[in-house]
């Protein structure tokens, strides 16, 4: 699950906001929140990073 939430900061010389994305992942017993924060830009999480961290998460728990 992938959600965005914005927040206008008013107090800066020019307007910005506050751009935060939250990636929720479960992979067997295990729940991963991962969050990434930009202000006056927008960018996402890379989707291979988190492909691999939830691979290396499955493996740690056959163990």
């Amino acid at each position: 699950m992938r959600f965005r939430e914005i927040t206008p900061l008013p107090e800066y010389r020019q307007p910005v906001d506050r751009n935060e994305e939250f990636t929720v992942v479960r992979t067997g017993n295990i729940i991963v929140t991962l969050q990434k924060l930009d202000v006056g830009a927008a960018s996402s999480f890379p989707i291979d990073l988190i492909s691999k961290q939830v691979e290396r998460l499955r493996n740690a728990q056959r163990l």
